[in-house]
């Protein structure tokens, strides 16, 4: 699914003004320009679609889209060293 592809640039641009406004102030809900509010269990959700927004913008733009670091820890056993 693709997220926000009908929006407006400056749709997204306002959405993200306004998830980032709520998660400064540390709030638990957003209240969008146009009308309506949504709530968000916890921040991390926040920023998933406040990374999903960017990352349409980013499209929108033309800007090119650095990979996504994926970091996996490795476990050493002691034996053989």
């Amino acid at each position: 699914m693709r997220l926000f592809r009908l929006w407006t640039r400056d749709e997204l641009v306002q959405a993200i003004r306004d998830i980032e406004s709520a998660i400064a102030s540390g709030a638990q809900s957003v209240s969008y320009t146009g009308g309506g509010s949504v709530g968000y269990a916890q921040g991390s959700e926040m920023r998933r679609v406040l990374a999903s927004l960017y990352d349409r913008l980013d499209e929108l733009d033309g800007t090119p889209k650095a990979p996504r670091v994926r970091h996996v820890r490795v476990y050493q056993s002691g034996k053989g060293l």
